[in-house]
């Protein structure tokens, strides 16, 4: 029960940074430059509260951080955060199938089928036919893949994780309701 309560969050932190991403992509946002902030909450031409203020830069500087390590990983691995966790789920669950890789990560298939293109181009995964079903495509990790995942780059979610591990769970649950709290606002 814990653990899936984990991986919600994580999804909800993951629409949360989605959107920052794309402010950023856009030019909108600049990490690392909190009067853009300042500047874009000014253009609604209301006057926030500093509390307000300050959660959104809080957030920024959280989302820096991962796209920080999303960076490193693209350099260091040549992969992607999503390509990593495909990876690393097929190295937990050999055999799977585009479909089932897409309902695990709750990504579209289309998603998953491009990155999975990546990954077998570059060796990295193999298709295979299914034993038992012979209409079935599985993915499985290649010699090349395995050897990669021994270097150990580390998804998000386990750095994450790491860092959760430094405060006490009472923080941690007062943390999640306010974002439980804060994403009922988009519904």
């Amino acid at each position: 029960m814990e653990n899936k309560r984990l991986v919600s969050d994580i999804k909800k932190l993951n629409v949360l940074m989605n959107y920052i991403s794309n402010m950023v992509k856009a030019g909108e946002l600049e990490i690392s430059d909190y009067s853009s902030i300042d500047s874009l909450v000014g253009l609604s031409g209301k006057k926030f509260s500093q509390a307000k203020i300050k959660f959104i830069k809080s957030w920024v500087s959280i989302f820096g951080y991962i796209l920080k390590y999303q960076v490193e990983l693209q350099k260091k691995f040549n992969l992607t955060s999503i390509q990593l966790n495909i990876l690393r789920l097929i190295e937990l669950n050999p055999c799977l199938t585009l479909n089932e890789i897409s309902e695990k990560m709750e990504r579209h298939v289309s998603t998953m089928s491009q990155s999975i293109d990546r990954l077998t181009r570059r060796g990295l995964i193999k298709r295979e036919g299914d034993n038992k079903d012979r209409r079935k495509v599985v993915l499985n990790l290649s010699g090349k893949g395995k050897a990669l995942l021994k270097k150990n780059p580390r998804t998000i979610a386990s750095v994450v994780l790491e860092k959760l591990d430094k405060m006490p769970d009472k923080k941690i649950e007062e943390i999640n309701k306010g974002i439980e709290d804060f994403l009922k606002l988009f519904k």
